[in-house]
């Protein structure tokens, strides 16, 4: 299972996406056999004008059975990570 995280316009520190790679392994790491790709992006809404509005979506591909996506809105990011 390859876990892919990309942040467009969210800064981020590599902690952060260590994070959550672990988050995604423990979710669904049973499910390894089946999984091809995890994608995980995460942007902002407002772009370069700031704000903290943001996006997450989540997509992953699975072996025999296609895909299953999901996106979410969230008003900060940085709610995610660890302290």
């Amino acid at each position: 299972m390859l876990i892919d995280v990309s942040n467009r316009s969210v800064s981020s520190r590599d902690e952060q996406r260590e994070w959550v790679v672990r988050r995604i392994q423990f979710t669904i790491g049973r499910f390894v056999t089946r999984i091809r790709r995890v994608s995980a992006i995460f942007s902002d809404v407002n772009g370069d004008r700031g704000g903290e509005d943001n996006k997450r979506r989540l997509r992953i591909s699975m072996i025999f059975s296609g895909e299953v996506s999901s996106k979410t809105s969230m008003p900060q990011l940085s709610r995610l990570w660890p302290t």
